[in-house]
Order: structure tokens, then C-alpha cells, then sequence
């Protein structure tokens, strides 16, 4: 009886195809990320250029949806009023705007048909936030709500720290803006503020114009918004402290400036976003 060879050399070709073939544990239909580029603080003016362009030529659109937000604050701000509840106006203010981003996809819609050429069409502007499925976009959405709503629970712990239990109304806090007690829920909710309106500026001024662009899920936009912050610190910087001017002054109008500031600065967005990070051409 004959015995098989075991030959090294017999075996060499099988080996090297073996040692040669590298596993793939990529999904399948795996989308890598975006690639995000570098833009110059030059661009974030650019891009507010083209933004208010959008909103000259679509203004009766974009003041009719943010006429919508902005009478949704207003009667948050109401309702808090006759409930006895008129301290926590202004955190409630700022709490709304944290959830801004999310309902700016009507004006990230606007300047992409725009842009692509496609007509301005209300029905299709109003569930634009369907146009990959609408889940992705939704649960970004519940993202920002969290985040409100641990700002308004980390108000109401501050204000109680300071005040306890009992109701100071506006007025008298500003009466009062000397007293220990005011200065120090006025610096730390401010405080508090600001790095959650950091974190949310971060995490969704990229994100949402992306998801509303391409078909991908919201952790791979999150991701993408915060690189881009990381790779673009100045311009992203400047491009957070225009916001906050324009929004500033309008909520210094009583809210109304909103009417032609949230459509400019989501038409802007859109072209920051435009510049940053879409390479291909915009998806049909």
C-alpha cells in the first residue's frame, strides 16, 4: 500500500492562495463614510450668501414653515405664562431652539430641489422628511428631544438650588439681577446651556442635511457632523457664533426676526453642509 505524499512543495500553490485570501467581514451593501474636506472660514460666507439667496428666491415658502415653528414657541411660552410657570420661559426658549435643527429639513429641501433643478412643491417640501423612509431622520430627531429634555431638567434642578421651591417671575429676576442667588442661575444655566447647545450644534449641523441627502442611518451622519466640526474647528466655530447672533436678535424681537432668520440660516446650512462633505452629485 502506497503512502500519500506529504510533500511540502506538492502543497505550496494550495498554501499560497490560502495565505493570500483575506477575509471580507464587510456587510453587505456596506456604505464606507463620507469623506469630509476642509473648507476656509471665507466658505461660511459663501455659503450664507447662497442661503439667503435660496430664501429670495422661495420667501413665501420659508416664512410659512417657520411661521409654524415660531407660533409653536410662542404658545410654549403661553402656556407656561398662565400655568404660573413664567421663570422656566427662558429655558423652555432655549430648549426649543435646541431642537431647531430637526425642524429645519423643510428648508434643506427647499435649497436642494434648488439647487437640482426640481420645482418647489409644498407637498413634497412638507414630507421631505420621508424622502429615504423618514426613520433615520425621526430617530435623529428623538436624539435632539433627549437632549431638551435634559436641559429643561437640569434648569428646573439649578433654579431649585437657587430659589427652592417657591416661584420668582420674571420680573423680579431681573429686578434682582445683583442678588447672589440671580447671578448664579443666570452664569450656571447659561453655562449649562452653552455646552449643550455645543453638543447639539456638533453632532446636527452636518448630520441632518445628510440624512435628508443620502440614504444612510443617523449614527454614520452623527459621526459625520462631528468630524467635520473636528476637521474644521475655525470655520465651524465662526459658523456657530453667526447663529447664535442672528438667533439672539430675533428672539430679541419676540420671536418674529425667526420668520426670515431660521430660513436663511437653514438654506445656509445646507450649503455649509454642501461644501464640507458631498463629493458626488446629489441623489435623485
Amino acid at each position: 500500500m502506497m503512502k500519500k505524499s506529504l510533500d511540502p512543495a506538492q502543497h505550496a500553490p494550495d498554501m499560497a492562495r490560502f495565505e493570500d485570501a483575506e477575509p471580507d467581514f464587510t456587510p453587505e451593501g456596506y456604505l464606507p463614510p463620507p469623506q469630509v474636506r476642509s473648507i476656509s472660514p471665507g466658505e461660511i460666507f459663501v455659503a450664507l450668501r447662497k442661503g439667503a439667496a435660496d430664501f429670495r428666491n422661495s420667501w413665501w415658502i420659508g416664512i410659512t414653515f417657520a411661521a409654524v415653528y415660531v407660533v409653536a414657541g410662542v404658545a410654549l411660552v403661553g402656556f407656561l405664562f398662565t400655568r404660573g410657570y413664567a421663570f422656566a420661559a427662558f429655558p423652555a426658549i432655549a430648549g426649543f431652539l435646541l431642537i431647531g435643527p430637526a425642524t429645519a429639513v423643510a428648508f434643506y429641501e427647499i435649497s436642494r430641489r434648488l439647487e437640482a433643478g426640481e420645482p418647489l412643491q409644498w407637498g413634497a417640501i412638507a414630507s421631505s422628511f420621508r424622502r429615504h423612509g423618514g426613520t433615520q431622520l425621526l430617530l435623529f430627531g428623538g436624539v435632539l428631544i433627549f437632549i431638551m429634555l435634559i436641559w429643561m431638567r437640569a434648569a428646573t434642578l439649578l433654579y431649585a438650588l437657587e430659589f427652592g421651591t417657591s416661584s420668582v417671575s420674571p420680573g423680579e429676576l431681573i429686578a434682582n439681577l445683583t442678588s447672589p442667588e440671580a447671578l448664579g442661575f443666570l452664569l450656571l444655566g447659561n453655562a449649562v446651556g452653552a455646552v449643550l447647545a455645543a453638543v447639539v450644534f456638533t453632532v446636527s449641523v452636518i448630520a441632518v442635511p445628510l440624512l435628508l441627502d443620502r440614504d444612510i442611518d443617523f449614527m454614520t451622519a452623527l459621526a459625520t457632523s462631528v468630524r467635520a466640526c473636528l476637521v474644521n474647528p475655525v470655520s465651524m466655530l465662526m459658523w456657530a457664533l453667526v447663529i447664535g447672533v442672528m438667533i439672539a436678535v430675533s428672539v430679541a424681537t419676540g420671536l418674529l426676526g425667526l420668520l426670515v432668520v431660521l430660513p436663511i440660516i437653514g438654506h445656509a446650512t445646507w450649503h455649509v453642509y454642501r461644501h464640507m462633505v458631498a463629493a458626488e452629485p446629489l441623489q435623485p
